[in-house]
């Protein structure tokens, strides 16, 4: 899940680090949705536009140093 996501990060790190250096990038496929101050920001934000499950959201910092978790939500309806 969220490979495709992973991988453009990782291949994209230094550029995202210096555009992006402590907030929290919307990673949609290869390209990047938005950024944002907070998770929780970032997740409300985002929900409103794309389906839950369909993005990652990740923290541009040098290194990881919290745990970050990601989710899948399904709304049955």
């Amino acid at each position: 899940m969220f490979e495709s996501e992973n991988r453009y990060f990782q291949t994209h790190k230094a550029e995202f680090l210096h555009d992006y250096a402590g907030k929290y990038i919307v990673l949609q496929g290869e390209s990047v949705k938005g950024n944002y101050d907070s998770m929780d920001e970032a997740f409300t934000q985002s929900s409103q536009q794309m389906q839950p499950g369909t993005f990652a959201i990740k923290h541009v910092v040098q290194e990881e140093r919290e745990p970050y978790y990601l989710t899948r939500v399904f709304v049955h309806g």
